[in-house]
C-alpha cells in the first residue's frame, strides 16, 4: 500500500500526466476558484474521486479479464492503435485550444479540455479520469511493484492497492485545494495567464508526438500517415471554424467524422512484429521466445532479457542512457551475451507470461542469466551503465559452466 501510494505521487511528475494536471491547476487560477474555499475543496474532492474511481475501475478490468483467461497487463489500452490514435487527436486538439485557435465546444475531441476547465463536480471528476488514462503507460518503479503484488493478492487487498495508487496520484491537487495558505499563494489572473496558456500547448504537442512514435512502432509508416492525415483534418476543421459564414455545427460534424474515420482506419492496419537481429544502439538483439532462452541456457551462454514497449517511457530512457553506452556495448560483445528483447508494444501473451513468471505486470523488466549462477537476477527498473556492468562482473566468457536448466526465477 505504501509503495502504491508513493508510486501514485510520482506519477504526477511523469510527462504523460503533468500536462493534464497543469490544465486543471491553471483552470482553478483562471476562474478564481481560490476565492471560495468551500468550492475549492469540493473541486479537489471530486478530482480525487475521479482519479481513485478510474484507477480502481481500470484495475478491476485488468483483474477481471485476467481471471477470465486474457493475457493482458497494466497499460493494455495503449496496446490498441485506435486508443493511441484517439489520445493523439485529443492532446493535439487540446494544444490548439490552449493556443487560442479554437473556441470550445467545436470538436468532440476537446472533451478533455472541457472537463479540465469546468468549475463543477463533473469537470473535476472528468479531469481525474483523463489523468488516469494518460498515466497508465508511465509505470514508475513503485507503481509496477505495487500492481504486480496486487495481482497475487485476494480481490479486496488488490483493489486497495489500486485505490492507494489513485490516492497518491490525487494528493498534490487535493492538498492545494484543502490548504488555504497554499491556495492563497496562487497568483491572481492577468496577462501572464495568457502567456502560460499558450506555453502549455507545447507539452501537449510533445505528448502527441510521443504517441505518434508509439503508433510508428505498432503499425509502421502506414499508421503514421493515417494519424498525421487525421491531424491535418483537425487543422482544416479549425480553419473552417474561423469562417463566420459556416454554421457552428459544421466544424463539429466534420471534425467528428474525420476523427472516427482515422481511428477506424488505424484499427484495420495489421500490427507489426519486432524485427529480429536489429540493432538497439550497437547491441545486436533477438526477439524473445522461451525456446530461444532455453537453448542459450543449455549451451551455457550468458543471457540478458529486456521486456520493453514503445509506450514505456522508462524503457526508452534506459535504452538511450544504458544500452547505448560504449562500455556496456563492449561488455555484451566481449562476453558473448545474448540480448533477448521481449517487445510488449502490441499485445503478446508470451511476453505477458514472462512478466507473470517474475511477479510483474508493468514494464520494464530486466533479467540477467549467468553461467556461474543457478538463479536469474532481476535488475532495477531504473538502470545505469554501472548496474548492468556489475551484473556480469567477473564472468569468464570462455568458461562454459552449468547453466540453470530452467528459465524460471
Amino acid at each position: 500500500l505504501a509503495m502504491a501510494f508513493l508510486g501514485g505521487i510520482l506519477l504526477n511528475l511523469m510527462p504523460c500526466v503533468f500536462p493534464v494536471l497543469t490544465l486543471k491547476i491553471f483552470s482553478l487560477v483562471r476562474h478564481g476558484a481560490t476565492g471560495d474555499s468551500q468550492h475549492l475543496r469540493r473541486q479537489g474532492l471530486f478530482y480525487a474521486l475521479g482519479v481513485i474511481g478510474a484507477m480502481v475501475l481500470m484495475g478491476s478490468a485488468v483483474l477481471a479479464l485476467r481471471a477470465g483467461g486474457a493475457a493482458i497487463g497494466w497499460g493494455f489500452q495503449l496496446q490498441s492503435p485506435a486508443v493511441v490514435g484517439g489520445l493523439t487527436v485529443l492532446f493535439f486538439t487540446l494544444g490548439m485550444a490552449m493556443l487560442g485557435l479554437i473556441k470550445l465546444p467545436y470538436l468532440l475531441a476537446n472533451t478533455g479540455h472541457h472537463f479540465s476547465t469546468r468549475q463543477d463536480a463533473l469537470g473535476s471528476f472528468g479531469t481525474g479520469v483523463l489523468a488516469v488514462l494518460a498515466a497508465s503507460p508511465c509505470t514508475a518503479p513503485f507503481m509496477a511493484t505495487a500492481i504486480g503484488a496486487a495481482l497475487l493478492l485476494p480481490l479486496p487487498a488488490a483493489l486497495g492497492i489500486f485505490a492507494g495508487l489513485g490516492l497518491g496520484m490525487a494528493l498534490p491537487l487535493v492538498v492545494l485545494c484543502f490548504v488555504p495558505v497554499l491556495a492563497k499563494r496562487l497568483p491572481n489572473p492577468g496577462r501572464w495567464m495568457e502567456i502560460l496558456q499558450q506555453f502549455m500547448a507545447f507539452p501537449l504537442f510533445a505528448t502527441s508526438l510521443w504517441l505518434i512514435f508509439v503508433l510508428s512502432q505498432q503499425l509502421g509508416a502506414m499508421g503514421v500517415v493515417i494519424i498525421l492525415g487525421g491531424l491535418l483534418a483537425i487543422g482544416f476543421v479549425i480553419w473552417l471554424a474561423t469562417l463566420s459564414l459556416v454554421p457552428r455545427a459544421i466544424p463539429l460534424i466534420v471534425g467528428l467524422g474525420f476523427t472516427i474515420l482515422s481511428l477506424v482506419a488505424l484499427a484495420q492496419v495489421p500490427t507489426m512484429a519486432p524485427s529480429a537481429s536489429a540493432g538497439k544502439g550497437a547491441i545486436e538483439w533477438e526477439a524473445y521466445s522461451p525456446a530461444r532462452l532455453q537453448t542459450a541456457l543449455a549451451a551455457g551462454q550468458p543471457v540478458f532479457v529486456d521486456a520493453t514497449a514503445a509506450w514505456c517511457i522508462t524503457c526508452l530512457v534506459n535504452e538511450q542512457v544504458v544500452f547505448s553506452d560504449a562500455e556496456v556495448i563492449d561488455m555484451f560483445t566481449a562476453q558473448d551475451i545474448l540480448y533477448l528483447q521481449a517487445d510488449w508494444t502490441n499485445r503478446d501473451p508470451v511476453v505477458t507470461k514472462l512478466l507473470e513468471e517474475f511477479g510483474r505486470i508493468g514494464l520494464p523488466l530486466y533479467v540477467v542469466y549467468r553461467p556461474d549462477r543457478q538463479e536469474a537476477e532481476v535488475l532495477p527498473q531504473i538502470l545505469s551503465p554501472q548496474i548492468v556492468l556489475n551484473a556480469y562482473a567477473g564472468l569468464d566468457p570462455v568458461q562454459q559452466a552449468a547453466m540453470p536448466t530452467s528459465a524460471q526465477p
